[in-house]
């Protein structure tokens, strides 16, 4: 597992791309290409080769985007709606070579999130997620313990 990582950058680091007649394309990870031109976020490349992009679509329009082909993509609605979707929906993508993005008469602006799959069990209990009961369980009794990383006990 890899620390954790924060990092700060101005909005004007962002790769985007203003699709002629169509929308645009803002990138913060990852790499996307929208109808052929690529873009690059400002964050480092990790393993599971994260993507993070906000796209707006104009009206009646429709965008297509591509990452890599094994990553599903997570799409999610703030303003307007998408044919498949309303606004404050999102919906999940299986893998595949292209996303298409079309826009209802109102436009869209979207975030799409896509990552390369673990291939892990998961398993959550409260604020705990590991792999395994097991660990959740170990987890718990480090937290109470005050020997979980980067935690204190609670106060009595």
């Amino acid at each position: 597992m890899l620390p954790a990582d924060y990092q700060d950058f101005p909005a004007g680091r962002l790769d985007q791309w203003h699709v002629p007649g169509h929308g645009a394309v803002k990138v913060v990870a990852g790499e996307v290409r929208a109808e052929q031109h690529v873009l690059r976020g400002p964050l480092p490349a990790r393993t599971t080769r994260p993507v993070f992009c906000d796209v707006s679509i104009q009206p009646g329009r429709s965008l297509n985007l591509q990452f890599a082909d094994e990553q599903p993509a997570l799409v999610y609605v703030y303003r307007g709606g998408l044919t498949q979707l309303q606004q404050q929906q999102a919906g999940f993508y299986g893998p595949g070579p292209d996303l298409q993005l079309a826009a209802q008469h109102s436009g869209a602006d979207v975030l799409v999130l896509s990552g390369a799959p673990i291939n892990e069990p998961v398993v959550q209990h409260g604020p705990f997620v590991m792999n395994s009961r097991e660990e959740i369980r170990q987890a718990m009794q480090d937290y109470a313990a005050g020997t979980l990383t980067g935690t204190q006990a609670p106060a009595r």
